[in-house]
């Protein structure tokens, strides 16, 4: 084998080698902002599923227990994101719900609950 032909492939070697670090690190850079966005979809889908089979509404309190057990990502991809506190993600969920208008807060009696717009009353 020629020096030229050794010298090309170590070189190609380690273009390839680079290409494929810089690729790796930004996926592993984006990675938590799309786990974050995953965990949102499945929590707002998880409280439109939950007060559509309840007409009258839900409390912040069953809410929270409906999604205490949800999680994104795998274990192939290395990334999982769990719901630590549940009260704290369903009260950010469900202010962002509210000011979108799909869901409604009732403060009639003691506990508030919260109904989807969509249902008529």
């Amino acid at each position: 084998m020629p020096i030229e032909g050794f010298i090309m492939g170590t070189l190609g070697f380690a273009v390839m080698g680079a290409i494929l670090y810089v690729w790796g690190y930004r996926k592993s850079r984006s990675t938590p902002r799309r786990l974050h966005a995953q965990m949102g979809q499945a929590i707002e889908a998880r409280i439109q599923t939950l007060l559509a089979s309840q007409i009258h509404g839900a409390t912040l309190k069953e809410i929270a227990k409906s999604i205490g057990d949800l999680s994104v990502g795998g274990q192939l991809q290395g990334y999982k994101l769990q719901v630590e506190d549940a009260r704290a993600a369903t009260d950010a969920v469900l202010r962002q719900m509210i000011s979108r208008g799909l869901v409604v807060k009732n403060d009639q009696g003691k506990t508030p609950k919260y109904l989807l717009t969509t249902i008529e009353r």
